[in-house]
C-alpha cells in the first residue's frame, strides 16, 4: 500500500504454448461470508472444483434472506493469491449486480 491506496501489480498472461499446461489442474476453493448487518445466510453450494486451464465451469452460491423484509445485497469477490486472478474469467456472475431477496427468500446464484 502507498498512502492508503492499494497498488496492483501487472502480471503477464498465462502460458499458452507450454505442452505441460494440459497436464496441470487448478484447485478452485469457494468461500462465502456476509458483512455488517446483512441478515443473510450466504454460502457456496460446492466447496471446491478441480479444473484444467481453459476449462469452463458452473458453480452456485445459495443466499437466504433471514428477515421479514426485502433486503438488497451486493457481492464482492476476490482471488487469493492475486497472481491467480489472470487465470479466471467470470462470464456471468451474480456479483456483477445487486441482488434483491424478498422476506425469507432462498435463491441459488450462478457463477460461470
Amino acid at each position: 500500500q502507498t498512502g492508503g491506496l492499494d497498488i496492483h501489480k501487472d502480471y503477464g498472461p498465462p502460458p499458452s504454448d507450454d505442452p505441460k499446461v494440459s497436464e496441470r489442474y487448478i484447485r478452485l476453493e469457494f468461500a462465502g461470508t456476509t458483512g455488517g448487518d446483512l441478515k443473510w445466510k450466504f454460502f457456496p453450494e460446492q466447496r471446491r472444483l478441480l479444473l484444467a486451464p481453459g476449462e469452463t465451469a458452473l458453480a452456485f452460491y445459495k443466499a437466504i434472506n433471514l428477515t421479514d423484509r426485502p433486503v438488497i445485497g451486493m457481492s464482492v469477490y476476490h482471488v487469493i493469491p492475486p497472481e491467480a486472478g489472470i487465470y479466471f474469467n467470470k462470464i456471468q456472475c451474480f456479483c456483477f449486480e445487486e441482488q434483491l431477496l424478498n422476506p425469507q427468500e432462498e435463491v441459488d446464484m450462478p457463477v460461470f
